[in-house]
């Protein structure tokens, strides 16, 4: 009996800890958002990348304030569709069998108590720059910094 309701002290502890800390974001600690300066990549689009896509998206990728990175075989893939929009931008690449996203954005947020990661942290080489790997419930997700702009990719 003393052990069951030492457990559930600790419990009742850690929930109110966590409703404490929840709480405590009020409206005096949002979040800031910051438009980030891009720095031109120093080759330009594949043309036999971008072909695969629709005419209007091929404009939308030379009008993006973010680079647009794209995958370089997306012609194997049967449902393709890219968003760009004022700040970012999504792809979306599906075979039926695997699905894959990419999105770039300007935006970068910084939030009131935020931590960096660990030193212990999965981070290593993701093209230009360093970056995060994870992997959850079989979704391997990797995000970095490039050209100024923060990616993520989802496979």
């Amino acid at each position: 009996m003393r052990v069951t309701s030492c457990a559930v002290l600790v419990c009742l502890y850690l929930l109110s800890t966590a409703a404490g800390e929840a709480q405590s974001q009020g409206p005096g600690e949002q979040r800031t958002a910051t438009v980030t300066t891009i720095q031109a990549p120093k080759e330009p689009p594949r043309t036999d990348v971008l072909a695969t896509f629709p005419e209007a998206a091929q404009e939308l990728v030379s009008e993006s304030s973010v680079p647009v990175l794209l995958l370089p075989n997306p012609s194997e893939f049967e449902t393709r569709r890219l968003m760009v929009k004022n700040r970012y931008y999504a792809a979306f690449f599906s075979d039926g069998k695997q699905s894959i996203s990419v999105h770039g954005s300007r935006l970068a947020y910084k939030y009131p108590r935020q931590h960096s990661l660990p030193r212990k942290a999965e981070r290593g080489r993701i093209r230009s720059g360093v970056g995060v790997v994870t992997e959850s419930e079989g979704i391997w997700t990797a995000s970095w910094k490039e050209f100024g702009a923060s990616y993520f990719l989802s496979v």
